[in-house]
């Protein structure tokens, strides 16, 4: 599983590049809401102009190869817009001690 999500993650930052010295990140989140109830997913915050936008990772996701799950990413966000998607705001970058 590292090195699946080690190549997920070097293939999302050539199709879309993060700022200078950041990166994309996967994280522990809940997905869901009161009504339908919670479960825990991965989450990837794909960092586009110092703005994170959140995808939720579902063990289908995870089946495919790194590779293709990388270019769902990029399609949706390139190609059909970042409106209406979840979105944080955050540096990104990782910052000396």
């Amino acid at each position: 599983m590292r090195q699946y999500l080690l190549d997920f993650l070097k293939t999302l930052e050539v199709l879309i590049v993060p700022p200078t010295n950041c990166h994309h990140a996967i994280t522990h989140a809940q997905f869901g809401s009161d009504e339908t109830g919670w479960q825990e997913r991965l989450a990837v915050q794909v960092n586009w102009k110092g703005k994170f936008y959140c995808f939720f990772l579902s063990d289908e996701d995870l089946a495919q190869p790194a590779k293709k799950v990388a270019e769902e990413i990029c399609d949706l966000m390139l190609i059909k817009g970042i409106s209406g998607m979840q979105e944080g705001i955050a540096m990104g970058q990782y910052l000396e001690p």
